[in-house]
């Protein structure tokens, strides 16, 4: 889809420019109107936003996140049949019973995670 905005865009934007190269050639216009024909212009990018590169997004992923995706695809391995209200339940309950280290290693992992997907500059 951009592809076909960016070539219809590229075109516009060179037809532009070259209807006032020859306008100006002519010398058709008045100082003016060319000053006002070129704001005009410069108002369009030259590329298309889409062509920049872009930086993913990362979740801040937390310990507990870290805790329960971990948990929960294990859960749902030994137990296919179990529906999901009670996988989370016990999830939940599991993360309340880790002692303050565990949860810390959790959470000191899930940071790394973060940081490791992030855009220089974030998290």
């Amino acid at each position: 889809m951009y592809s076909t905005l960016d070539n219809g865009f590229n075109a516009f934007y060179t037809s532009v420019v070259e209807e006032i190269n020859t306008t100006l050639e002519r010398r058709d216009l008045l100082s003016n109107d060319v000053e006002m024909c070129l704001k005009a212009l410069a108002r369009f990018p030259t590329h298309h936003a889409a062509s920049k590169p872009k930086c993913k997004r990362v979740f801040r992923m937390s310990g507990y996140h870290l805790y329960v995706s971990e948990s929960a695809r294990q859960m749902k391995l030994e137990n296919p049949t179990m529906n999901p209200k009670d996988i989370t339940s016990v999830v939940s309950k599991g993360w309340r019973a880790l002692t303050d280290e565990q949860k810390s290693e959790y959470k000191t992992r899930a940071l790394e995670h973060s940081k490791a997907g992030a855009c220089a500059g974030t998290v």
